[in-house]
């Protein structure tokens, strides 16, 4: 996250941020505020009053100068006007082989392949976000961000996001047989982070224990999340 610059006359300026760590002000040495913004749901500005150059604003992501005015979310570009990415999401595309794509693509894009967790049955793949490759953050941009272009996360969360583990982006299997990254996996930081821990800790389970019934093992883990979400936490109990 951004906090602050110096420019090339060696002026100091402090970055100030919201939830989801879009630039709301820009202060000088003195306290002064030189920029400020605001932004609609989908991070249009609905105000932006600027004395000094600044390319970081909605999520504190980068934004290319007018006309285009697209955020460079690295896989690809957002335009914050449309509400949408102006390519489609390139895993939709089917350009990257199955065998290829990390654990959670399986069941996030592809859904339950079969019963034993084994997707060389699925043959059409079920597209995630309303079958629409050019929406962001499945249409949450209030609560979520996606600064990779690739999967949305809840900001202030190391737990809450497809493939986003501890803050390690891998999927929960690579992280837990490698020791040195174990020792990398940050701890939830609230509730709700705590509740989507367990979550990811319970769709690994059904992995490994595919027998049981893909499906039905992740509904399972979703019900012990929404009870967990109400306070009502069941500690997982591996076969």
């Amino acid at each position: 996250m951004l906090v602050g610059k110096i420019d090339a006359n060696e002026e100091l300026y402090q970055y100030f941020h919201d939830g989801l760590g879009s630039i709301t002000m820009i202060c000088d040495s003195t306290g002064s505020y030189q920029n400020l913004y605001t932004y609609d749901d989908f991070g249009d500005f609905r105000k932006k009053d600027e004395e000094v150059s600044n390319s970081y604003c909605y999520t504190g992501q980068e934004r290319d100068e007018e006309p285009s005015g697209l955020y460079n979310l690295r896989a690809r570009y957002y335009a914050a006007g449309m509400g949408r990415f102006t390519q489609e999401d390139p895993v939709w595309q089917n350009t990257v082989k199955r065998e290829l794509l990390p654990f959670w693509e399986y069941d996030y894009i592809y859904g339950s392949c079969s019963s034993t967790g084994s997707c060389g049955s699925c043959n059409k793949p079920i597209v995630p976000q309303d079958n629409n490759p050019y929406v962001y953050c499945n249409s949450n941009s209030v609560n979520m961000i996606d600064p990779s272009g690739l999967f949305w996360r809840i900001p202030g969360t190391n737990w809450c996001g497809p493939n986003y583990n501890g803050g390690i982006r891998k999927p929960l299997e690579d992280i837990v047989s490698d020791k040195d990254l174990r020792k990398k996996l940050k701890p939830p930081n609230n509730h709700l982070d705590f509740c989507c821990m367990h979550h990811d800790f319970c769709y690994m389970m059904c992995r490994e224990n595919g027998g049981i019934g893909w499906g039905y093992c992740h509904r399972v883990c979703d019900i012990r999340f929404s009870g967990c979400l109400e306070g009502n936490y069941q500690p997982l109990k591996s076969k």
